[in-house]
């Protein structure tokens, strides 16, 4: 599990100001949700981000409209900045009318700003810059690299564009806070294969505010101060052991609502963006109805939101929103993907539901404090075989407040082997050590009686030890041990 700006206390959203920021992602991870937010108005789009950068591609189709997949930094900047992407490998030659773009585009008080590389009708293949207000295309200069550098740069009210860090336009706007930054590749009323690879983002500025990040990809297992699990149908399990989280379940049951979940601990205030893949989904529906469900769930101020992806016997294999009150199915969208992206985000009262970046809904709701948030799967009136993996949750909000994880406990006796009894031994030093580092966690001395008890210790992997009394031997030196929250696990030694 990877925690990030997540200690545990509480954090607000931009908690604080950060003079002369410095970001920069080299994608060596991919695109992380905790900076990045994936969106596209056409599922036809595809993003790699497994290669140490970022593949934006389209094949040949669509519709002829805008259409476009992007990135978008989820901070808030403020102030001077310096914004700049290194593309390469593009291919964005044009068949027919219209434009196919790659774009570094940025918005702040009112104004929209791009620097743009494109093959458009009337311009040919080329570079230049896009601002709206007024909507017009300024400084055209032909060429055909495939590769090259996008940056803007704000100082006061002006702002600079440049290709290669060569100025290409300059003028006088204003030094309203950037409310939007992101690159993107587009077809611009074209149905062509396009493509483009990202890489080497950079951004300086006067401020940059990142909001409180939670990411988790359960290469540990399932960490039990993060997540609780919650069933109602004994059939169902969970296997965490490989890296991720796969829940499954046989033939049977009931026909009734029967389900297996994650519930994050942590409390949530505020804007939030959460998200979790998943992969291997068996969710055929078989014996029963209504459905059998892949989940990601919101509740707050008695609204549930949730990115649904099920074979449903109105619907068939789909996904969806589904809101309640009132109770609605907002799509639902043919698709039988066996894997994907779920995610919900909020700013304000606005909720949006999205599959692999596609916006499937977005309505006005409330802006309470989110009482539960889950990942499940779900057997809603079928005792059909079922099965998920789920990896990879990432969650950024305004407030994070991770629950607080009671400490446990490791006791035992510590006894001695003599030829006709097992005697108690008194005034043997017990020593717990952390596996991994190897650092002391405590220590005590056996009582009159043998026993001993360590407490107050942190969830994880321990090692006991003792130093073995002036007469003894000792046959296992090394005595391992889970302690889990506010849990008390017994050492016999």
């Amino acid at each position: 599990m990877r925690m990030l700006n997540v200690c545990f206390v509480s954090f607000v959203l931009f908690p604080s100001l950060s003079l002369g920021a410095t970001l920069s992602d080299n994608f060596a991870t991919g695109a992380r949700p905790c900076i990045w937010a994936l969106t596209k108005n056409q599922p036809l789009y595809s993003m790699v981000d497994s290669n140490g950068d970022v593949r934006f591609s389209k094949p040949a189709g669509g519709t002829l409209s805008f259409q476009s997949i992007q990135l978008t930094y989820i901070g808030l900047i403020q102030g001077n900045f310096d914004a700049s992407i290194a593309f390469r490998n593009a291919s964005i030659n044009r068949s027919g009318s219209g434009t196919n773009q790659i774009q570094l585009n940025v918005q702040f008080g009112g104004q929209y700003y791009a620097v743009v590389r494109d093959d458009a009708t009337g311009l040919g293949h080329n570079y230049h810059v896009y601002v709206d207000p007024p909507s017009a295309v300024l400084a055209v200069t032909p060429t055909t690299a495939t590769s090259g550098i996008l940056r803007i740069k704000r100082v006061g009210t002006t702002i600079t564009a440049y290709f290669n860090n060569t100025v290409i336009h300059s003028a006088n706007y204003n030094s309203g806070p950037v409310t939007g930054l992101w690159f993107s590749l587009q077809n611009n009323f074209t149905t062509d294969a396009t493509a483009v690879t990202f890489d080497d983002f950079q951004l300086t500025a006067d401020s940059i505010y990142s909001p409180p990040c939670f990411e988790d990809d359960f290469d540990s297992g399932v960490d039990p101060c993060a997540w609780d699990l919650v069933s109602n149908q004994p059939l169902y399990t969970m296997d965490d052991s490989n890296g991720d989280v796969r829940f499954a379940k046989p033939t049977g049951g009931t026909s009734s609502f029967q389900a297996i979940s994650l519930d994050f601990l942590g409390t949530i205030q505020g804007d939030f963006d959460i998200s979790v893949d998943f992969r291997n989904a068996s969710i055929n529906r078989v014996n029963g109805s209504p459905a059998n469900q892949v989940q990601l769930n919101a509740q707050f101020g008695g609204q549930l939101f949730a990115i649904v992806r099920d074979d449903d016997v109105g619907f068939g294999d789909n996904y969806h929103v589904f809101v309640d009150p009132p109770v609605q199915w907002r799509g639902p969208v043919a698709n039988t993907s066996t894997s994907g992206t779920l995610r919900i985000r909020r700013r304000g009262t606005t909720v949006t539901g999205y599959f692999n970046g596609v916006v499937i809904h977005s309505g006005s709701y409330n802006s309470a404090d989110i009482t539960r948030l889950w990942i499940s799967l779900q057997n809603n009136g079928t005792t059909d075989a079922t099965a998920v993996t789920f990896d990879n949750v990432s969650l950024s909000a305004s407030v994070i407040t991770p629950a607080v994880c009671p400490p446990g406990t490791i006791a035992g006796t510590v006894s001695g082997d003599c030829p006709d009894s097992t005697i108690a031994l008194l005034g043997v030093l017990v020593d717990a050590y952390e596996v991994g580092s190897g650092d002391l966690a405590g220590s005590d001395t056996t009582g009159a009686d043998g026993s001993y008890g360590i407490a107050d210790l942190p969830i994880g992997d321990y090692v006991v030890t003792v130093v073995t009394p002036l007469g003894y031997t000792t046959p296992s030196p090394e005595v391992p041990v889970t302690v889990l929250p506010g849990g008390k696990v017994t050492a016999d030694i």
